[in-house]
């Protein structure tokens, strides 16, 4: 197997395990827009018609394949099936598009609702044309649900209206996707997706809302949305018990061209949630960049950490915090049931890069800064760069326990801070008279790029490089992957200069140790239920019930590798039946992240 990396310098960890859905085989059916709902559907000969009646008919821990042409139809995958463990994919890179548009018995919302089910996958589909109905979705996921994916796919079109000038009300909506945690939703992956071109109303492109815990949005792309483009929020009363998403991780990411003309919206929004790191996203052209804040009174956002991004050229704000009307209403705002917010609270910015953010005075968020704090409390803004054109750099309010230090701010214009109700017209005016930032500077970053905007440090006599703080949450790795800290200190801003000095691996060497077992299993950390080694083979026996795949496998961590080089992965498996093998390749400390994945089947 060979893997060609596009990130730059990283620990690696390999792991070798069974999954655990493998233990059982699966069951191809394969659906066609030639086919017959009267065939057998166990082969591209035999296949079924609809999406629909495969999902009905499929069997537990099956793959349903489909050929590629144009559906129109809607799909419905619930606890009233006996099929969990369910994969729906396009057939061999077919291009295969689901169209709401066309279906004359549309009646689920949804074009594909999975509701109450666990081990669910779709990948690879296009799903498009969802318009003119409430509460409009592409692919919305709802009720009791574990372990759910959804990757590759491409989603447009999904609008409130018919009428692209049909007028906006808190009741015209639409989900192009939508994690809905009414009751207990664990374990949700969502990568590698477009979505796209859909007027949302007052909702958002991407949203995980309610009692959602453990989440992943990673590697997806998200334009032309006319309002949040990815939201994490909690305390709308979706769920009963819980109702925050939390332990999540935005990733990867980019946001682009989400605006509003009706409403403060924000290209990744966490609204209410609880434990949520933003890093290693693009996001341009949106209204505010990044918004951490709580809209519901008497409620909390926490552990928010916004890390590591690239945020430019975006109408408001790059990044903004806080509480907008926290404690209480001064009775400016418009819309009674807004009266009061919650509060933001022990939340981290740090190691961003943002330029030429908040570019129109007269957009809805008004004139913010390239970083705008309201209410907060206990939240610490450092290692950041803040590199605006014309307008001031930061607007603030001090709350509670507020610090900010170790960040970089220049202007091309005149630097302009506004701090609790005060106004300077200098760096060392704001610094001297507020106490805040005592070891910031006012410097030029030095970007490689500002007129097509490249936020890379350019040399190595920036100012940013070797001037931040080592914070113990500022991650090991830096918007490329490359190794967060080179210097005897960390790089401000998102991107860790290199200068090329690390040495990368000399080819045609072994990078695992006791890579042939030939001394037991020492060097390898191992998950399983009994695990032997002789004779130069491990083992993996003992397995009765349904494991997680990273509670069965081999693992070796500390390994090195870097960008443009190929590494080949090779290896001799064996099992007692049809088995698939996942090898898994990234890193192995915060935020755990995979930079190569595959399965094959033993």
């Amino acid at each position: 197997m060979l893997l060609n990396y596009s990130k730059k310098q990283f620990v690696m960890i390999a792991i070798f395990s069974l999954l655990g859905c493998g233990l059982y085989g699966q069951t191809n059916y394969y659906v066609s827009t030639s086919g017959n709902n009267n065939n057998s559907g166990t082969s591209t000969n035999q296949a079924w018609r609809t999406i629909g009646y495969a999902v009905g008919e499929a069997s537990a821990n099956s793959i349903i394949n489909i050929r590629g042409g144009v559906y129109s139809e809607s799909i419905y995958i619930s606890s009233e099936f006996s099929n969990s463990m369910l994969t729906l994919q396009n057939y061999n890179g077919e291009g295969v598009t689901i169209d709401g548009d066309n279906d004359p018995q549309f009646w689920n919302e949804a074009i594909i609702r999975i509701e109450n089910q666990n081990d669910i996958i779709i990948k690879g589909l296009d799903i498009t044309n969802n318009r003119g109905r409430d509460y409009a979705k592409g692919i919305v996921v709802q009720g009791n649900c574990q372990n759910i994916e959804i990757r590759n796919n491409d989603i447009s079109n999904i609008n409130f209206s018919t009428n692209p000038n049909a007028q906006v009300t808190y009741e015209t909506n639409s989900y192009p996707i939508l994690i809905y945690g009414t009751g207990a939703i664990q374990n949700v992956i969502i990568d590698g997706n477009t979505v796209r071109d859909s007027r949302t109303g007052f909702s958002e492109g991407l949203a995980v809302n309610g009692n959602v815990d453990n989440f992943q949005i990673t590697n997806n792309i998200l334009y032309n949305i006319s309002n949040i483009g990815i939201d994490a929020i909690g305390h709308e009363g979706t769920a009963s018990v819980n109702d925050q998403a939390r332990n999540g991780l935005i990733k990867d990411n980019i946001v682009r061209d989400c605006k509003s003309p009706y409403a403060t919206s924000a290209g990744i929004y966490v609204d209410g949630g609880k434990d949520i790191i933003i890093e290693n996203n693009e996001v341009y052209n949106c209204q505010w960049g990044i918004e951490v804040g709580c809209e519901n009174a008497n409620q909390t956002t926490s552990g928010i950490t916004v890390r590591n991004n690239f945020i430019y050229n975006n109408d408001d704000a790059g990044i903004a915090i806080g509480s907008f009307n926290y404690p209480f209403d001064d009775g400016s705002l418009p819309n009674p049931n807004e009266e009061a917010s919650g509060k933001v609270v022990n939340c981290s910015i740090i190691n961003n890069s943002c330029y030429n953010n908040d570019k129109i005075d007269g957009s809805i968020g008004g004139e913010s800064g390239e970083l705008s704090i309201s209410y907060t409390e206990n939240c610490t803004i450092a290692n950041n760069i803040f590199y605006t054109k014309n307008n001031a750099l930061m607007y603030a309010n001090a709350g509670s326990g507020l610090t900010l230090n170790h960040n970089l701010y220049y202007t091309t214009g005149s630097a302009g801070f506004g701090y609790d109700g005060s106004y300077y017209n200098s760096f060392n005016a704001y610094q001297l008279s507020t106490g805040q930032d005592s070891n910031s500077s006012y410097e030029d970053p030095e970007f490689i790029s500002t007129s097509t905007p490249d936020l890379h440090l350019t040399s190595s006599s920036s100012s940013a490089i070797n001037k931040g703080i080592n914070l113990s949450y500022v991650g090991s790795t830096d918007f490329d992957g490359q190794s967060r800290i080179q210097g005897e200190t960390v790089d401000i801003g998102a991107d860790e200069f290199d200068d090329g000095s690390i040495n990368p691996p000399s080819s045609d060497c072994e990078l695992l140790t006791n890579s042939n077992f030939d001394n037991n299993l020492n060097n390898w950390e191992h998950w399983a239920s009994t695990v032997t080694s002789a004779n130069g083979i491990a083992s993996i026996t003992g397995i009765t019930s349904l494991p997680d795949y990273w509670n069965v496998g081999f693992v070796q961590s500390g390994v090195l590798v870097e960008q443009g080089e190929t590494y080949e992965v090779t290896f001799r498996a064996r099992a007692d039946g049809i088995r698939p093998l996942e090898v898994r390749i990234g890193l192995d400390i915060d935020p755990y992240t995979d930079y190569h994945y595959e399965a094959v089947t033993l």
